[in-house]
């Protein structure tokens, strides 16, 4: 069916904007280095950007969607967005009652990667971007059929902050992740303009300004 996944970038009160749907290369090998590259293609140091601005979800999630539409190349599928939670609610991460709120964007192969970026205060706003990844994954309960309605075949659970790590270690090891940082870079710089070289205006001499 697909490789699927959700992401969603949450700011510092703890709301989430939209979420990001991938169908296609959204296992931990390659979502972290699409989040790394993240970090690196909207870094807050490059010229003439606002630093504030450039840690704010909604710029995240623009950026993100950018550097995935950049990779999955033509088509009208694979990619695409969905309103976050409903009312906004504060998405707490590791706590029940989130769970219920994230669970619609579970959908059973690589669950849900919420995001926090580096949030300026916390964060100096002369360094490279930092993020957290917080992960909520589904699986089936044992003696599930075909017959059995969508919202009971799952259990839902938050990954420990040690199988995150885990997690996220492991993937940055793998030649997979390695070779997604390679592409991702590559795009990058062709979409980047190149400096413009000036061209140097001849001097006049003093004796080619007198008349012959």
């Amino acid at each position: 069916m697909g490789n699927r996944a959700h992401v969603l970038f949450r700011d510092e009160r703890g709301i989430c904007g939209s979420a990001v749907y991938m169908h296609w290369n959204s296992g931990p090998e390659k979502m972290y280095a699409f989040l790394d590259e993240l970090m690196e293609f909207s870094d807050p140091t490059y010229p003439d950007q606002n630093c504030t601005r450039a840690f704010e979800p909604q710029y995240n999630t623009a950026r993100f969607i950018q550097i995935a539409g950049n990779f999955f190349g033509p088509g009208g599928l694979s990619l695409g967005t969905t309103n976050g939670p409903k009312g906004e609610p504060v998405i707490k991460p590791m706590e029940k009652s989130s769970v219920d709120l994230l669970k619609e964007y579970d959908h059973g192969d690589n669950g849900v990667y919420i995001v926090d970026i580096g949030i300026p205060g916390q964060e100096s706003q002369t360094k490279a971007k930092k993020y957290t990844v917080y992960r909520l994954r589904s699986v089936k309960r044992p003696g599930v059929t075909d017959e059995t309605p969508w919202d009971q075949m799952w259990e839902f659970r938050w990954l420990t902050k040690e199988e995150t790590d885990k997690e996220r270690r492991a993937a940055r090891r793998s030649k997979e992740y390695q070779d997604m940082r390679d592409t991702l870079k590559r795009l990058r710089e062709a979409i980047t303009p190149k400096p413009r070289k000036t061209s140097r205006k001849k001097k006049t001499s003093a004796k080619e300004l007198v008349p012959a």
